[in-house]
């Protein structure tokens, strides 16, 4: 598989989303994937990465492009602020 660029957006994802918000309270979230096919397992494992044993609702979806030239994922999360950060 190739390298590809990252757009970070100054979004501290390995600390928390900003806002006091952290991975522990994701209930649900929706990745777009260009070319799922090809990247189906490097999703699934970045997922269990991410968030190892807290299993957030998921849905995936394989989408033709994304905003940015390049960009291979999107991923939008819902969060409740009331459980445990």
């Amino acid at each position: 598989m190739t390298s590809v660029d990252i757009f970070h957006h100054d979004v501290p994802a390995q600390r928390d989303f900003g806002y006091g918000v952290t991975r522990n309270q994701v209930i649900s979230q929706t990745l777009y994937v260009v070319g799922l096919r090809q990247h189906a397992t490097a999703t699934a494992e970045g997922n269990l990465a991410y968030f190892g044993d807290h299993r957030p609702v998921s849905t995936v979806l394989g989408v033709p492009e994304l905003t940015f030239p390049g960009q291979v994922i999107e991923i939008g999360f819902i969060v409740d602020t009331k459980l445990p950060a």
